[in-house]
């Protein structure tokens, strides 16, 4: 024993040394003690048992501060530590329940305290979640399918907002496969924390044709969200716009450069001609795309909800597009990217219903949408009930078939769109357009409360349009993608008809019977080709091959002794009948080339031939095509375009109505445009072109000189045949827009042109020469709900030839009028202006909502000339009095609907 240590201090060390072998069966004896559990936090409770491998994870407006234990849990008779995970469990359950808590199993061995009455919360099942967005915009990608570890049996698409929810089902997911077309797939490999919480997946459009790379003037869109610089109208702009009918073609025709009476929905382009304009629908042409034919093509077939873009091209276009003169109008059908949507709605003038939906995953997708028009409004319940399509029956005496109905306007579309993607790099779609019209037309007054299309006895017009394609995308690789098309069409047009015309007195002065069938067929292949060589440079390839063929057969019997067509007082008679099958092949192919040449210069050159097997002369064309595009700086863009342009008439065009066998040949026209593109402060954005269009061999054609509405053109007293030896448009355009988000927005557009052609060495002014023309469109956002939007339109008058008579003797010694022509087109009818109103309300449901719209066409009853009738009257000096009635365009026509979508 050491010396100098007390007893007390020596049994202090031993002790100390001894204590260690000791300490745990104290501490266990005192751990198994329950432990007062009343009055503690719940809080607390809950982090205590995280000490003892609980992975509680709670929320402070679930578990609040205030919530302490109520009563002592039964399940308390030890303490934590000699509990069993099971029993910790249990006594957890117990202290959440005197609080309406309860808990349930999250990802990754959590526990979560939910409320006892969230049933959604209860059936929580552990899953990965975020959003795709586009790698360029930013903005949230629909339509994608998701795969977990490229299981085909666990997958999601993304919704509107680009977001996903994939449910584990076989446990937490490794990796995750982003498919959808146009963009490239993509795999990526799922860190743990993004197995757990929200994240974001980018992922990138296939690389095609430098997509921002705007070189083409004289380019506008409608309804894409595409360029800014581009894009005139948007659809939400569109659909607050006041156009006859929701027409498409109306708000088409309201952009600088067109030209067009406000009765038809068809227009001209820069002072061409009506067939001068190339209309494609997902790349096939829709020859005629109009409804009511006959009646001067009141509407257009394309129902613009179903459209997501229209590219609108009035000169200088690129060598991808041809057999186009004036310009070309390319609409795509959309693509459905949500899950299913339906609309119906009903209005004074159609309806129509409309729907759309994803299957298989997402990798199909289907679009339906059907129109019915009318415009007999006191008719139009029995229209919406009304699907018979028969025009022809039997007589029950001769045995013959007989043009009969006893509807008076019927006008229906169908577009039905089934695609399906394989995979990311495969895309097919069968597409199918139908178009119906029957009209039975017994008018002495006129139509729409006018005096057009009057002094029928009889007429009766059905037109059938059906057009089927195929079309087969593919990302080979990526930089090459492929389109392939099969079209197949069949268009029937049928007109039968007596007129009769009589002069002030009742007498009738000239009579004319028409029967007229025609049946057109097309078969059209197609092969393009995308090259993406490098990222500043696309090369573009195609080739097409066209069969077409038409069956006429014309009849046609009439005589006529009114004054602007006799011949000194001799009645004219006419006895035309005329069957023939004009048929052969068109073929074209092309290659361009768009380059970025440095950060300011783009081009984009093209070469195109085209060839016609039934032309007699000159089948082969070659269209060189330049466009350059400068920009100095980011808001700032100059574009220029050169180019060769030529149109080959189509079998249908060939004019047997007016007593033509031979087709006109080829037309050839060279395009110039200089383009000037400024975006301003406050969102606004000027544009500004100016262009000169040159036609070496316009096309010979028949028009009616002062009656430019007729129910049967070759039939009227002032047609007359056309032939110029060339023509020549040129002018400049303005378009300034106010940024349409704001509460109040504005866009106008002034166009300035003249358009001349030469016959017999002398110039004149084409029929739609409009010096001056003036659009203006004002909308008034007057809540979220509520929307006034007016539109303006005027235009300088269209010139006119003066006529007058003189009184000359016949042969028989009588004293008759003849008319005497002034100068062709060189007196301008009044101006014309227009304007027009639209009121619409919205109002939201759970899912969709109601559209409600009031719209008055011409709400200042302006009487706009746009005919003329002359009648000449023999004074008893022997002079000749010359009187002029003139017939005007449309009237106030209001029109009201609703639509219901969901």
């Amino acid at each position: 024993m050491p010396i100098g240590l007390s007893v007390p201090f020596r049994t202090l060390i031993v002790v100390l040394l001894f204590l260690p072998l000791f300490a745990p069966v104290l501490i266990a004896k005192d751990a198994a003690k329950p432990r007062r559990w009343k009055g503690t936090s719940v809080t607390k409770v809950l982090k205590n048992l995280r000490e003892y491998d609980l992975n509680i994870v709670f929320s402070s407006a679930v578990v609040k501060r205030r919530m302490k234990v109520r009563e002592q849990p039964a399940t308390a008779d030890k303490s934590l530590e000699a509990m069993s995970p099971t029993q910790r469990r249990a006594f957890l359950k117990e202290v959440l329940a005197q609080h309406g808590l309860a808990v349930r199993d999250g990802p990754s061995q959590t526990l979560i305290v939910v409320k006892k009455n969230d049933r959604a919360a209860l059936k929580y099942e552990p899953q990965t979640f975020g959003t795709v967005l586009h790698r360029e915009s930013g903005r949230p990608v629909a339509g994608v399918r998701v795969f977990a570890d490229k299981d085909d049996d666990r997958v999601v698409i993304s919704n509107d907002r680009g977001a996903f929810i994939l449910p584990w089902r076989q446990g937490p997911p490794k990796t995750l496969t982003l498919e959808r077309e146009g963009f490239l797939p993509l795999t990526v490999t799922l860190r743990t924390i993004d197995r757990f919480n929200h994240f974001n997946i980018e992922i990138a459009p296939i690389p095609r044709l430098l997509e921002k790379l705007v070189v083409t003037p004289s380019t506008y869109t409608l309804l894409s969200q595409g360029p800014e610089s581009q894009v005139v109208f948007s659809k939400e702009e569109i659909d607050l716009l006041p156009r006859l009918s929701d027409d498409l073609y109306r708000a088409i025709g309201r952009l600088p450069g067109t030209a067009g009476g406000d009765f038809s929905s068809k227009f001209t382009i820069r002072g061409g001609e009506e067939n001068e304009v190339i209309v494609l629908l997902d790349g096939i042409e829709i020859y005629d795309p109009f409804h009511l034919k006959d009646l001067q093509n009141i509407f257009s077939v394309f129902d613009s909800e179903a459209i997501d873009e229209v590219t609108f091209l009035a000169g200088g276009y690129p060598a991808e597009y041809g057999n186009a003169l004036s310009g070309v109008i390319d609409l795509k059908t959309k693509q459905p990217q949500d899950p299913w949507q339906t609309e119906l709605g009903v209005s004074f003038l159609n309806s129509h219903v409309r729907s759309s939906d994803r299957f298989a995953d997402g990798r199909g997708r289907w679009l339906v949408s059907a129109r019915n028009g009318y415009l007999d409004i006191a008719r139009a319940i029995d229209k919406l009930a009304d699907l018979n399509f028969n025009l022809s029956v039997t007589d029950s005496d001769t045995g013959e078939e007989q043009i009969t109905t006893n509807e008076r306007f019927k006008f229906r579309d169908i577009l039905v769109k089934l695609a399906f993607a394989p995979n990311a790099r495969w895309d097919f779609s069968l597409n199918l357009l139908a178009i119906d019209d029957l009209v039975r037309y017994d008018e002495k007054d006129g139509l729409f409360g006018t005096r057009l299309l009057g002094n029928v006895t009889d007429a009766n017009f059905k037109s059938v349009d059906n057009y089927v394609w195929l079309r087969a995308e593919a990302q080979l690789n990526e930089n090459v993608s492929m389109t392939t098309l099969a079209a197949f069409s069949v268009a029937e047009r049928e007109r039968a008809g007596i007129q009769e015309r009589d002069d002030a007195n009742g007498l009738i002065q000239g009579s004319y019977r028409l029967n007229d069938q025609r049946e057109t067929e097309f078969f059209e292949v197609q092969q393009h080709l995308t090259w993406r060589q490098s990222d500043s440079i696309d090369w573009r390839f195609g080739i097409a091959l066209r069969s077409q063929s038409t069956d006429f057969d014309y009849q046609a019997v009439g005589y006529s002794n009114e004054p602007l067509i006799s011949d000194m007082g001799a009645p004219v008679s006419l006895d035309r009948s005329i069957q023939v099958r004009p048929s052969g092949e068109q073929a074209y192919t092309f290659a361009a080339v768009r380059a970025k040449l440095s950060e300011k210069w783009q081009t984009d050159m093209g070469l195109r031939y085209d060839w016609q097997s039934y032309m007699k002369d000159d089948a082969h064309q070659i269209s060189p095509r330049i466009n350059l595009g400068y920009q100095p700086r980011e808001h700032t863009n100059f574009r220029f375009a050169w180019g060769l342009f030529h149109q080959a008439p189509r079998t249908p065009e060939l004019g047997v109505a007016d007593g033509e066998t031979e087709f006109f040949p080829v037309q050839r026209a060279q395009h110039v445009v200089l383009a000037w593109d400024q975006g301003l402060r406050g969102g606004w954005r000027l544009r500004s072109e100016a262009y000169y269009k040159h036609v070496a061999d316009p096309r010979p054609r028949y028009e009616n000189r002062y009656t430019p509405v007729a129910l049967f053109p070759e039939s009227e007293d002032d047609r007359i045949f056309v032939d110029p030896e060339s023509a020549k448009s040129y002018g400049f355009e303005l378009f300034v827009k106010s940024n349409p988000g704001k509460r109040t927005s504005t866009w106008a557009s002034y166009s300035f042109g003249h358009s001349r052609e030469k016959i017999d060495g002398h110039w004149f002014a084409r029929n739609r020469d409009q010096r001056h023309a003036l659009q203006l469109g004002l909308n008034f956002a007057l809540n979220k709900r509520w929307h006034l939007n007016l539109a303006a339109a005027g235009h300088s008058g269209w010139p006119t030839t003066d006529v007058w008579g003189e009184a000359q003797t016949n042969q028989a010694g009588e004293l008759v009028v003849v008319p005497v022509y002034g100068e062709r087109n060189a007196t301008a009818s009044p101006s014309f202006a227009r304007l027009d109103m639209r009121i619409s309300y919205y109002v939201p449901r759970r899912r969709g909502g109601w559209n409600f719209f009031l719209e008055i066409n011409n709400i200042l009853r302006k009487e706009n000339v746009c005919c003329r009738d002359h009648t000449f009257e023999i004074q008893p000096d022997g002079s000749v009095t010359t009187t002029v009635t003139e017939d005007f365009w449309l009237p106030l026509i209001p029109s009201f609907g609703a639509t219901r979508r969901w």
